[in-house]
């Protein structure tokens, strides 16, 4: 029942990244009466693209349980909420109450999250040097279609933003930082040096992008390894107390 349920929800959405999300969710380890929750939790009408975000904030990290299917987190949702830093608020847009990570500015809603991704396609336009009326028919739409996104009234579906990409030449990590940059750090100054990082990392050549990547495994590595040893440290001079 609970697997039919959320399979409907998917369902309803008319863009592939839609099904595709499902079964990335599918495969993490959310059980299907997890997936259900995390659904409700976070439903709009259709998988735009600040619902695409309270989604990734509410299943992202679900992948770290192991062997389990995820069914430890499913059965105790008030501690993984905890865990997730998410908290219940209410969103004009939305009928029931939904949980969200809250930003370095509190909790933004949909609508003014939609505004910050108006704003940033609206640069990235200008910054190519293209009137609406130039850009609208790469997109296959009228200028006066194409101005609603740009004015905030149309929802930035996923497989826009793809398309968006395609002909502005943008990442689509810039567009989600523009309009959700706590995903990317703790703090505003982390997720800024994270998104240059990244930035810097996709302008190197393959070659030197593979050196970087070797460099970096030894890194997490050789932290992993000294976060195990001060651990198993630490778990000893408690047993000696």
């Amino acid at each position: 029942m609970q697997t039919s349920v959320a399979k409907s929800h998917a369902k309803r959405a008319r863009h592939g990244p839609d099904d595709c999300f499902l079964r990335v969710a599918e495969s993490a380890v959310l059980t299907p009466r997890f997936w259900k929750i995390a659904v409700q939790e976070s439903a709009g009408a259709s998988l735009g693209q600040p619902r695409f975000e309270c989604l990734i904030e509410i299943v992202a990290l679900s992948a770290t349980g192991k062997g389990k299917k995820g069914e430890d987190v499913a059965k105790d949702m008030d501690a993984y909420k905890t865990k997730m830093q998410l908290v219940e608020t209410k969103d004009p847009e939305i009928d029931n109450p939904v949980f969200r990570r809250p930003g370095f500015e509190g909790i933004q809603t949909l609508g003014e999250i939609d505004k910050r991704i108006a704003a940033f396609i609206r640069k990235a336009r200008e910054d190519k040097d293209l009137t609406r009326a130039e850009l609208a028919p790469l997109l296959g739409l009228s200028m006066q279609v194409y101005g609603r996104y740009e004015r905030a009234f149309s929802k930035m579906h996923v497989t826009r933003m793809i398309h968006l990409c395609e002909i502005l030449g943008f990442m689509p990590m810039e567009m989600l930082f523009s309009a959700a940059p706590h995903l990317w750090g703790r703090t505003p100054e982390e997720a800024r040096d994270t998104m240059e990082l990244a930035q810097q990392v996709v302008s190197l050549p393959h070659g030197t992008k593979r050196d970087l990547l070797a460099l970096v495994k030894k890194m997490v590595a050789l932290e992993r390894a000294a976060d195990g040893a001060a651990a198993e440290m630490q778990k000893g001079e408690e047993g000696r107390l």
